[in-house]
């Protein structure tokens, strides 16, 4: 009897432990399965077609816009114009999840005027009041000149009159893609720490900016990690992405009141850019990580009528590091790089001496 009581007992043990085992999991089963679900539902929610960008929106916090046709239906672009109103135009794309409207604060229209220059500052689709392409088309450059040629004609500049072209980080490939286009009609270029696309060996970037490129340009989850970074993190909590500009961010807080403005002025910036939708951080993560549709030797013709192009550069940039800049200035025989004292890594590019200089570079 002892025996068999001895046999008894692992065995009412081991049902006792089968039983906890299936009643925890009934308990993480559903949960798992509800966490799933609501992963899905928000996924779903985040592909859903923006409402259609109202153009009052646009007019009201100061801004000009026009209609482009797309896809058998129309998108609006919104940008924005200050400086010389009799100056020469000067193109100018603005970097990623912000918006037109920063590269017209006071500040950028006294430089400007100070130049003889009239900018000239559309916001990219899906930021600001710029319509968003529709969801699920995948985003290119290579008829982004036909939308800038719409603006610049609504802006009443002509089609034989020329230009200056300036891109900010990832509005440097855009930028890029207008002076391809037209080539004849450009008379000096200043690419802000432009960025390269991920076929290019030897770049070395934030591991968290390396991993936050890749998964944002992914259909669904980029969508929904679009939605958190545009409507979820706000302020400078979204540049935990980018170490070096949240840093930087930090850093001019604490610093002179024209820092702190700056600062102020950027960080609201990237909230207008997600003002309508959160879109334009998925969809126009595939144009800077993605082969461009051009030859960026190309732009040696300009360099070969004695025009500048400027390109700028900090050591402590891991955002769009020194190697990109190198591979842009590589690429173009003649352009030159202007390096810019670390401390701001990316964040130097709305550093008002480091825009002067390069835009003076440029008109020169």
């Amino acid at each position: 009897m002892r025996r068999r009581r001895g046999k008894d007992l692992p065995e009412k043990e081991n049902e006792n432990v089968n039983d906890e085992i299936k009643q925890q999991s009934n308990k993480v089963l559903p949960c798992m399965l509800s966490v799933i679900l609501l992963f899905a539902v928000l996924t779903i929610l985040c592909r859903l077609e923006p409402y259609p960008v109202q153009v009052s929106d646009i007019t009201s916090d100061g801004g000009k816009w026009v209609e482009v046709s797309h896809s058998g239906g129309n998108r609006i672009i919104e940008y924005f114009v200050c400086g010389s109103e009799d100056g020469i135009p000067m193109y100018v794309q603005h970097g990623y999840g912000g918006t037109g409207k920063y590269w017209v604060m006071d500040h950028m229209c006294q430089i400007a005027k100070s130049l003889t220059i009239k900018i000239i500052s559309p916001s990219m689709p899906g930021f600001g009041y710029s319509s968003a392409y529709p969801i699920g088309e995948i985003r290119s450059l290579k008829t982004w000149h036909q939308d800038i040629q719409a603006v610049l004609r609504h802006a009443n500049v002509g089609d034989e009159t020329a230009f200056y072209v300036s891109g900010v980080s990832a509005g440097c490939v855009h930028a890029a893609a207008i002076a391809n286009a037209f080539k004849d009609r450009i008379i000096g270029i200043s690419f802000f720490a432009p960025t390269a696309p991920d076929e290019i060996p030897g770049i070395h970037l934030a591991p968290v900016t390396r991993a936050a490129k890749q998964v944002l340009k992914v259909a669904y989850i980029g969508d929904l990690v679009a939605y958190i970074m545009g409507k979820v993190m706000l302020q400078e909590s979204r540049f935990l992405a980018a170490p070096d500009v949240y840093k930087a961010m930090k850093r001019m807080e604490n610093e002179s009141v024209e820092m702190q403005a700056i600062r102020k002025l950027f960080l609201d910036d990237c909230d207008r850019g997600s003002v309508h939708t959160h879109q334009g951080w998925h969809q126009n993560m595939h144009v800077i990580t993605e082969s461009l549709p051009f030859n960026l030797s190309h732009l040696e013709e300009i360099t070969n009528r004695n025009r500048k192009i400027i390109i700028t550069s900090a050591p402590d940039d891991t955002t769009n590091s020194p190697e990109m800049q190198k591979w842009f200035a590589g690429s173009i025989k003649g352009s030159r790089i202007i390096n810019a004292d670390p401390g701001y890594g990316h964040v130097h590019v709305l550093l008002d001496k480091v825009i002067r200089i390069a835009w003076e570079q440029m008109i020169l």
